[in-house]
C-alpha cells in the first residue's frame, strides 16, 4: 500500500526554553509530581495537591486534607490508579484517581518526616529523615523499616533512587568524626546496605550531605550539599564530579543521554551528551519580578516534554535530541525504513507488519516539539509505504517517532531544502 501525505512544518527551534504552566494552582509554591497515565499531579507547600488533564495548560485542585494544609506535600509516587503524598512532618496519605479524600497511611511508620519516595513495582519506598527508610508491600496499609537500616549508619535520609538491580539512598552525613556514609546500595532482595562513598570531595573535614539521586542501568547521578554533582558508571563503587558550579541540589532528571538537575539559587542545569558536559539551562525560567526560582525542586517527563516543580509555579520544556529518549529501543521487531534520507522534496516510510497493530508515526523536530502525526491508527498485515510530501521542511534534522504495538523507535530524517 503507498499513501501520500503531505504536511506543513515550522521552522526548527535549536534552544531550549522554558514556559509557565500554572494556570488554576491556589499556590505557586510547587514541590512534587508524580502521574497516573497522561494526569499529571503536582503538590505545593500547605497548599494540597492539583492535577492536570492537559500537560499542565490547567489545573484543578484535589480533595484537601488537614496534613495537606499543615506540612509541605515534599514528594509523590503513584501505583496503578493510587496517588500518594509524602509530607514533611506528617507521614504518607493516599488517594486514587477518581477518590473523593486523602487517607493517612501511616500504620508502622514510626518516623513522619518523609523527605523522599519512590514504586518500584508494587512497593513503596520511603525515606525518611531519622528513622531510615521504610517500604510497603500492600499500598501504604503497612509499613515495616528496610533490613532493620542494616548497614546503614545514618538515619537521616534525603534521597532514594534505583535501577533494575539496585536501590540507593543519599543521606545527610554528621558533623562529627569519624564520618557516616552520605551514600549507600543495596541489591534488591538482599539484606544489608553498603556504604559508597569513595571519590565524593569533603567540605572540610567532613562529607556533605547528599540531597537528591537518580539511576539508570548504566549511570546513576547524585547531587550534594554544596560539594558538586557526581556520577557512577559501576553503581557506587567510585563516583566522579561532573560539575562543581552547582550550589544544593535537591532534583535530578535523567532522559536518554539528557541530565537535568535542580537547584537553590542556580535554576535549571542540563546535559546533552551523557552528563560530560553541563550548563545553565534557566532561559524563561522566571515570573514577575523574580529572574530565576528560589528552588527547583522536582522534574517530571511525559513523552517529549519535561515539567520543572519551582517555587514560583510550574514549567514545561520540549527535551532535546528525541533520538536517544529512554523509549527507544535497540533490537526492533518492526523496522522502519526511510528513504532517500537525507531527503530535499519526498520521502518514503516503509514498514512490514506480520499481524494487525497499532501504528503511529510522528515526527517532531531539533528540540522535540511535536510537528506532525501522520498515521495512528490500526494497519493490517503486510508491506505499507507512506509517501512524504517534505518540501515544505526547513533545511535541518528531525526525528521520526515509529511505534508498532508496544514497541517505540525513534529515527533520524535530514531536510536539505
Amino acid at each position: 500500500m503507498i499513501v501520500n501525505l503531505a504536511m506543513s512544518i515550522n521552522a526548527i527551534g535549536q534552544n531550549p526554553v522554558w514556559e509557565r504552566y500554572s494556570e488554576g494552582l491556589d499556590t505557586y509554591d510547587v514541590m512534587s509530581f508524580t502521574h497516573v497515565g497522561s494526569i499529571i499531579y503536582a503538590g505545593t507547600n500547605k497548599g494540597g495537591v492539583f492535577k492536570s488533564s492537559d500537560n499542565g495548560s490547567n489545573w484543578a485542585s484535589m480533595p484537601l486534607h488537614n496534613t495537606l494544609k499543615q506540612t509541605s506535600t515534599w514528594c509523590m509516587a503513584s501505583i496503578d490508579t493510587f496517588i500518594f503524598a509524602g509530607q514533611r512532618g506528617g507521614g504518607i496519605l493516599r488517594t486514587s484517581v477518581n477518590g473523593t479524600a486523602w487517607t493517612i497511611k501511616n500504620t508502622g511508620l514510626t518516623n513522619k518526616i518523609v523527605q523522599d519516595l519512590i514504586a518500584v513495582d508494587t512497593i513503596l519506598y520511603v525515606a525518611t529523615y531519622g528513622g531510615g527508610i521504610f517500604y510497603s508491600t500492600n499500598l501504604g496499609n503497612n509499613w515495616s523499616v528496610l533490613y532493620n537500616n542494616n548497614g546503614m549508619e545514618d538515619h537521616k535520609i534525603y534521597a532514594l533512587a534505583n535501577n533494575t538491580n539496585y536501590l540507593y539512598a543519599g543521606s545527610a552525613g554528621i558533623s562529627s568524626l569519624p564520618d557516616t556514609g552520605v551514600a549507600f546500595r543495596t541489591q534488591f532482595g538482599g539484606s544489608n546496605w553498603f556504604r559508597v562513598n569513595n571519590g565524593f570531595i569533603r567540605n572540610g573535614a567532613h562529607l556533605d550531605s547528599v540531597f537528591s539521586m537518580d539511576a539508570n542501568d548504566s549511570l546513576v547521578y547524585a547531587g550534594t550539599d554544596d560539594v558538586g554533582f557526581y556520577r557512577t558508571d559501576n553503581n557506587g563503587d567510585d563516583w566522579k564530579l561532573v560539575d562543581s558550579n552547582t550550589g544544593d541540589i535537591h532534583a535530578i532528571k535523567l532522559v536518554g543521554q539528557n541530565v537535568y538537575y535542580g537547584t537553590v539559587w542556580g535554576g535549571v542545569h542540563s546535559s546533552f551528551d551523557n552528563g560530560k558536559t553541563f550548563a545553565a539551562n534557566n532561559t524563561g525560567l522566571k515570573f514577575g519580578p523574580t529572574s530565576i526560582p528560589y528552588l527547583v525542586k522536582d522534574f517530571l517527563v511525559m513523552d517529549t516534554l519535561i515539567f520543572a516543580a519551582t517555587d514560583i509555579g510550574v514549567f514545561r520544556q520540549a527535551i532535546p535530541n528525541i533520538l536517544t529518549s529512554a523509549n527507544k529501543i535497540s533490537s526492533p521487531k518492526n523496522k522502519l525504513n526511510i528513504y532517500p534520507n537525507p531527503t530535499s522534496g519526498s520521502t518514503n516510510f516503509k514498514f512490514t507488519l506480520t499481524h494487525s497493530e497499532l501504528v503511529c508515526i510522528t515526527i517532531y523536530d531539533y528540540v522535540g516539539k511535536e510537528i506532525n502525526t501522520l498515521i495512528n491508527t490500526f494497519v493490517e498485515p503486510g508491506e505499507h509505504t507512506y509517501n512524504i510530501n517534505t518540501r515544505n521542511l526547513d533545511a535541518g534534522i528531525y526525528y521520526v517517532k515509529f511505534v508498532s504495538g508496544n514497541e517505540v523507535n525513534v529515527y533520524s530524517l535530514i531536510s536539505l531544502k
